[in-house]
């Protein structure tokens, strides 16, 4: 039967990591769309209706990824302390 080992702070690393690279990517799309915005500011039209089309999707698209990563931080972080806490309880219960 094979061990089972947890190495909790590379856990919790692994959590602050994701949303390390979840505020990343939020810095990243802020200035896309800063960029984007100076080129969409000469668009009339068919051409600015669509972009404000696409710009909406994209921003509701960007919020999910933002929310999915962030809620993965957590339940990353939460799975470590739980594992933990459980490792403790029954180390507590070989104690005299």
């Amino acid at each position: 039967m094979g061990d089972i080992a947890y190495d909790f702070g590379h856990i919790q690393e692994l959590a602050q990591q994701i949303q390390t690279v979840s505020s990343q990517i939020e810095g990243l799309l802020g200035e896309i769309d800063t960029e984007v915005q100076k080129l969409a500011s000469g668009w009339e039209g068919e051409a600015q209706a669509t972009w404000h089309t696409l710009q909406t999707k994209w921003g509701h698209e960007a919020d999910d990824l933002k929310g999915t990563l962030h809620d993965l931080s957590a339940k990353v972080g939460q799975a470590g302390e739980a594992m933990q806490h459980a490792e403790a309880a029954i180390g507590n219960k070989f104690q005299p």
